[in-house]
């Protein structure tokens, strides 16, 4: 009797078991694809400060209606949600390994516009 009490415990204690080890991962963008938007989303952000940069904006302050549109823009040429994106941001903050290697690609990305592009 005591060991049929005991596989029964242990059938459900490992299935338990199982089923709390098998969490899904929370889906997320590709370390190649956050990387790309993160560039663009960059980019935005300095182009969004430098439209306003002249005569009647002597503070350097950000344009919110045109980084609106560049950021949904970014948005839609890569197929991604607002949420998506977001959750996947939260992703990356719970990987800190993950989200360095996508950060050491953008410094490339910058460097390889910069020399293109040198500032005079």
């Amino acid at each position: 009797m005591t060991s049929k009490y005991f596989r029964s415990f242990l059938l459900v204690f490992v299935f338990a078991s199982f089923v709390f080890s098998c969490k899904k991962e929370e889906p997320h963008l590709s370390a190649e694809k956050m990387r790309a938007m993160l560039t663009d989303l960059q980019l935005a952000e300095i182009y969004s400060s430098l439209v306003l940069k002249d005569s009647t904006h002597p503070v350097i302050d950000k344009n919110m209606d045109s980084l609106a549109v560049y950021y949904r823009e970014i948005f839609h040429h890569y197929g991604v949600t607002q949420n998506e994106f977001e959750r996947s941001v939260k992703w990356y903050q719970l990987h800190p390994d993950e989200i360095d290697s996508v950060y050491a690609r953008m410094l490339g990305d910058f460097n390889k516009l910069e020399s293109k592009n040198p500032m005079k």
